[in-house]
């Protein structure tokens, strides 16, 4: 069942996850989280999320993709993944699922930002062009630091 849902998710739209039975894929995402580690840390602008496992795959590329989903259906449109703990990533299509938050964080006005690439995941993200749509910066307080100054800026310009 587990395996249906993460096939299902990968093909899911957002409009078609809007009507998805919340209570059953709370209870399927669950699930899943247990095998997958990461923290998540709510501010009121932002959100980050820290992977906590050593290895990039595609074992949890979707763990991580259904937590963005949830994340853009809470309401936060600032993402922060920051992957500094992770040491390994054997294919570039496990890092698809950062496009799938890059997308929904531009649609919802916002910004989705990667932080602590280390020497063995930067030619794995150097081969899948991934850099050229996603926003890297080196720290965590960099990429605070850009979320503030793009709210900022949208309030000056008068976005908000």
């Amino acid at each position: 069942m587990l395996m249906r849902f993460q096939t299902a998710l990968k093909v899911m739209s957002y409009r078609q996850f809007k009507r998805f039975n919340l209570k059953k894929f709370y209870t399927l995402v669950e699930l899943r989280i247990e095998a997958m580690k990461f923290s998540v840390d709510k501010h009121e602008k932002y959100v980050t999320l820290k992977l906590k496992e050593p290895k990039f795959t595609n074992d949890n590329s979707p763990g991580l993709k259904s937590e963005l989903y949830l994340l853009n259906a809470e309401g936060f449109k600032n993402i922060i993944v920051d992957l500094s703990p992770v040491k390994e990533c054997a294919d570039a299509q496990d890092l698809s699922c950062l496009l799938v938050g890059d997308r929904l964080c531009k649609s919802a006005g916002g910004l989705f930002i990667v932080t602590g690439i280390n020497d063995q995941l930067a030619p794995i993200i150097e081969l899948s062009n991934i850099f050229q749509s996603v926003t890297f910066v080196n720290t965590l307080a960099e990429a605070t630091d850009f979320i503030f100054m793009d709210e900022l800026e949208k309030e000056f310009r008068g976005d908000r």
